[in-house]
This record gives structure tokens, C-alpha cells and sequence, in this order.
């Protein structure tokens, strides 16, 4: 990826597209031209988007780990809200917490 272009996408433009994306869906709401209530099964895109972006920022960014796991954790409530797995994230945060700690101790030897 490009050196300029991968500085233009930041995970601060995703987010702040996002919420642009929310003030819209909420106008149109109130305009009666969209239900929120369907549009709002989709919130997990956002972080996974602002995760992604924080992935592929440079190597030697600092929030690359934590952009993987919202990108985890996006996607993990996304498949449970579409009833595509069974297990909710509330149920099973602690597989998050060993992969956590397996990281940790990962960076730790190298």
C-alpha cells in the first residue's frame, strides 16, 4: 500500500464516517423514509471498519493488536446478531481474555 494513501485512511476518518453514517440513518428515521431499527443490525461494521484501518496502518504503529480485536469482536457480534453462531460474545469473553494473554506473552518474547 502506498506510503500517502495508507496516512489519508486513518481509523479517525472511518470512525467519524460512521458516525456521519448514524446521524444520517437517524434523519431518515425521523423523516419515515428508513426503519433504524433494521439499519441498526449492521452497527457492528463500524468497528470493523475502524479496526481495518488500524491493520493496515504501518508496521511500527502501536494499535495494530487492538485494531485486530475489534475487528474480532465486529464480526464475532455481527455472525451472533444473524444467528450464524450460537455462542454469544458475553458467553465466551474469555476465549478473548486467553488469546489476550497468549499476545501479551507472545510480544513478550519477541
Amino acid at each position: 500500500m502506498n506510503n500517502s494513501r495508507a496516512s489519508l485512511i486513518s481509523p479517525r476518518l472511518v470512525l467519524g464516517l460512521a458516525i456521519m453514517v448514524l446521524g444520517t440513518l437517524s434523519l431518515l428515521d425521523n423523516m419515515n423514509v428508513v426503519d433504524f431499527d433494521d439499519a441498526f443490525r449492521f452497527w457492528p461494521l463500524a468497528p470493523i471498519a475502524v479496526g481495518l484501518t488500524m491493520l493496515l496502518q504501518p508496521s511500527g504503529s502501536t494499535n495494530r493488536g487492538f485494531g485486530g480485536l475489534l475487528v474480532v469482536v465486529g464480526v464475532w457480534i455481527l455472525l451472533h446478531d444473524f444467528d450464524i453462531i450460537g455462542v454469544s460474545l458475553s458467553d465466551a469473553w474469555p476465549v478473548l481474555l486467553i488469546g489476550f494473554g497468549g499476545w501479551i506473552v507472545w510480544r513478550a518474547f519477541t
